[in-house]
């Protein structure tokens, strides 16, 4: 189940690593939190929840040797760090 649901999180990220759905699905009705565009508001959810997926990440190649779910938040944080 888990393979599933790192497989959905990789399929949403944009090429360049950016990942935050809302923002690339346009869901306006949730734009207070992070805005319409890619990072309008630096103190958001936006690097809030990025935070939460890399040590999430971490811990699943802890626990299971994969990589899948680490090499999205890595490519994640390679954009937040070069942005």
């Amino acid at each position: 189940y888990l393979d599933s649901v790192i497989n959905i999180i990789a399929a949403a990220q944009e090429p360049d690593g950016y990942l935050t759905t809302c923002v690339t699905n346009k869901c306006y009705r949730l734009s207070g939190w992070w805005g319409r565009s890619k990072w309008e508001k630096i103190n958001s959810h936006e690097l809030y929840n990025s935070g939460h997926m890399y040590e999430a990440a971490v811990a699943h190649y802890r626990a299971t040797g994969k990589r899948t779910f680490l090499d999205v938040a890595i490519k994640n944080a390679d954009l937040v760090c070069k942005t």
